[in-house]
């Protein structure tokens, strides 16, 4: 590898380790020529840890961060989301954009709520 990439993504429950794996898994796969690195919290228990090890998976940890006490309200999951794992492809060529040494590529949420749904932060 000529220069520094990764798939990073965060994990912080033992609840979505099967999917970080199957992420692992995919990436793999698809014979990526980026590693997955995630970034744990605190809170992830040490058997889920282990896991990630024993798989060959990068590990970073971070600090939770949480938004201001009231400023937003979790909703339930969402049965619309239920079919996102079809959309994980190979996406290495997004690894070749061009950018400059003081910039990162990120994803940012989707702020908006075409649905109007009640339980989206009222500022969506």
């Amino acid at each position: 590898m000529s220069r520094k990439a990764a798939y990073v993504t965060l994990l912080t429950k033992t609840s979505y380790l099967a999917g970080t794996l199957v992420l692992d898994y995919g990436l793999r796969a698809v014979n990526s020529e980026y590693p997955l690195v995630v970034m744990v919290t605190p809170s992830l228990p040490k058997d889920a840890r282990d896991v990630l090890q024993k798989r060959g998976i990068l590990t970073r940890e971070v600090d939770t961060l949480e938004p201001e006490t009231g400023a937003h309200t979790l909703a339930a999951h969402d049965a619309r989301f239920a079919d996102t794992w079809t959309k994980l492809r190979n996406m290495d060529e997004l690894m070749d954009i061009e950018l400059a040494q003081d910039q990162i590529a990120a994803a940012h949420v989707c702020a908006c709520n075409p649905r109007r749904l009640k339980h989206y932060p009222a500022d969506w």
